[in-house]
């Protein structure tokens, strides 16, 4: 802590460093960029520092190797790489410092700087993203000669569904918004799917589908089975939340204490999986969730890849409009002009906005957490708890508030305090 101190005041070291670097390769422009954590100025070498948490026993903490996270190296090793770009310093010196959560102790180890072999790496990627591009231009070519040849026509003859379906069109045309209103029975699921479905596949676009109801997936999945069974290539992904996804007793995201988060770090055993998946065409969440299971993999990880890789995708509001459900690795940007947006029933909208956007906590969840953590003594326990008696003290003032500002609506509750955990640890919460 005092070299720390002693860097910071002479201004050696920095924090939050931005780093970017532009590369040519095979006729593209590629910008490369990141943000160093901490970069420390010495007289005889830069020293570049990542920082990272994860959750291990002591026993393991102690034991692990570097080389168990290659994902975190291979960061630390391209951020001293940009950072060599711009500046081209004359030492540079990786450290990846690993911060237990359990109990806050850290590692730091200090990481061989090669340029060429870091070069190589970041090239290798390069190709493997162009590669990418060219298969989709390829599948995108393949796709419009599809399209030629599928029988798009309806089962039956509604002047109104026509009218909506034109409508759509010119309005992806345009480039426009559009909200359509009609009768239930119109068939405004094909109405709109089915223009979409074209102006996607002509311009290389995806379409995001939200819905709340279970009655309009089955009505969406009847609507796109003709289509893809008539010989064009798309692949749909039904999505559920992540939480009914998980295949553990419990769900806690982390690879030291779920198997299935461990195993998907396991590239062939995912990709196998992938590939197995994407047979399906229409991938419903009960496939992938039984798929999954059985290879021991996490199946909400593998979810959300499908749906970075599906040409429709089918899900709740959440994943859309929730700042903690959405799908930032496909929405979490300003341009969004390669999606089609389709929202069900949208007059729901504005109410589960509302509810989105207006955090509830319940004073009884607090009180169960508590009561859970009674007996650990594992810092970050101990840190939760006092966290929680903190939230608590929060609840009583606001009790008093609601008491005193709305006597007409005040009941008569029980009130826990959770200071009585302090002085009794192995009793109850005191309720008055």
């Amino acid at each position: 802590m005092t070299l720390y101190l002693f860097l910071k005041s002479y201004g050696l070291f920095h924090k939050e460093i931005s780093v970017s670097h532009h590369f040519s390769h095979r006729k593209y422009k590629i910008l490369l960029q990141g943000r160093i954590d901490g970069l420390y100025e010495l007289p005889e070498r830069i020293e570049v520092e990542e920082i990272k948490s994860i959750l291990l026993n002591n026993k393991d903490f102690q034991q692990l190797e570097i080389d168990s996270y290659p994902e975190y190296k291979e960061q630390v090793l391209i951020y001293s790489y940009l950072l060599d770009q711009q500046k081209n310093y004359k030492s540079i010196l990786p450290i990846l410092t690993l911060i237990n959560l359990i109990n806050d102790k850290s590692r730091s180890f200090k990481l061989e700087y090669n340029p060429d072999q870091v070069h190589t790496l970041i090239f290798e990627r390069f190709n493997q993203i162009i590669e990418n591009i060219h298969q989709s231009d390829i599948k995108h070519k393949r796709r419009k000669k599809q399209l030629a040849r599928v029988d798009f026509s309806l089962p039956e003859n509604r002047p109104e569904q026509e009218e909506i379906m034109n409508e759509v069109a010119a309005t992806l045309t345009r480039g426009e918004h559009q909200m359509i209103t009609a009768p239930t029975g119109t068939g405004k699921t094909a109405a709109v799917l089915i223009p979409a479905i074209r102006h996607a596949v002509n311009h290389q676009k995806r379409i995001m589908y939200v819905t709340s109801k279970n009655t309009q997936r089955k009505i969406i999945h009847e609507t796109l089975t003709p289509i893809i069974e008539s010989g064009l290539d798309l692949s749909v992904c039904f999505l559920r939340a992540s939480k009914v996804m998980c295949a553990n007793d419990v769900v806690f995201c982390h690879e030291d204490y779920c198997p299935y988060v461990k195993n998907y770090q396991d590239e062939s055993l995912k990709n196998r999986l992938f590939k197995k998946l994407l047979l399906e065409k229409i991938i419903e969440p009960e496939v992938i969730f039984a798929y999954s299971k059985a290879e021991k993999i996490c199946p909400a990880e593998i979810m959300f890849d499908l749906a970075a890789n599906c040409d429709i995708l089918v899900g709740d509001y959440n994943y859309i409009f929730d700042p903690r459900a959405q799908l930032k690795q496909l929405f979490f940007r300003e341009d969004l002009s390669d999606w089609i947006l389709i929202i069900d029933e949208a007059h729901n909208l504005y109410q589960r906005s509302l509810d989105i956007l207006s955090p509830e906590l319940k004073r009884l969840s607090i009180k169960n957490l508590f009561e859970v953590l009674l007996n650990d003594r594992i810092k970050v326990y101990r840190d939760l708890k006092k966290s929680l008696s903190e939230i608590d003290k929060i609840f009583n003032k606001l009790h008093e508030e609601g008491r005193t500002h709305h006597p007409e609506k005040s009941k008569r509750i029980k009130i826990c305090a959770f200071e009585d955990y302090f002085d009794y640890p192995r009793g109850r919460i005191n309720c008055r």
